[in-house]
């Protein structure tokens, strides 16, 4: 019951039918849990350590190519199934995607801001100079952080 409950998750139950015995059940879940484990030596490589690099960046390239798209189709496609990565390599691809997409959600913010401030102000300069006080605190902050908090914390 124990691997059954890992793979099938929390919620399992037991249907016992009236016509069958004790020993037969039927097991229903709404959620499932699967996981596919993929390892080194690849295909013409005699062991792990056999040219470490080029099997790593073989599995990427395939990863990329076939797992990334199995998760797109089935987050746009269908709502009822998610598929989560444990892989380095997509992870830190996925974090990449991330950090663009959100990079460029800040600077088109901060664009649209100073355009809107030129607008109102109908000036340039006192649209520059606002958006001077909105990014001169970072530095200071990142100083007083890693002067002050880690310092005095040891936080690293």
């Amino acid at each position: 019951a124990g691997i059954l409950q890992f793979y099938l998750g929390k919620e399992f139950c037991y249907h016992h039918y009236v016509s069958c015995s004790d020993t037969d059940v039927q097991l229903k879940s709404k959620v499932t849990r699967s996981s596919i484990p993929f390892g080194l030596p690849l295909k013409d490589f005699a062991n792990a350590d056999d040219r470490n690099g080029d099997q790593i960046k073989k599995w990427t390239s395939w990863a990329k190519k076939y797992l990334r798209p199995l998760g797109e189709t089935t987050a746009h496609g269908d709502e009822n199934v998610d598929v989560l990565y444990l892989a380095d390599a997509l992870s830190f691809s996925e974090f990449l995607n991330i950090l663009l997409r959100d990079s460029l959600l800040a600077i088109g913010s901060f664009t649209f801001v100073a355009l809107y401030m030129q607008v109102h102000t109908r000036s340039w300069f006192l649209a520059g100079m606002g958006m001077l006080q909105v990014i001169m605190p970072f530095p200071i902050a990142y100083c007083f952080y890693k002067i002050g908090v880690e310092a005095f914390f040891g936080l690293s």
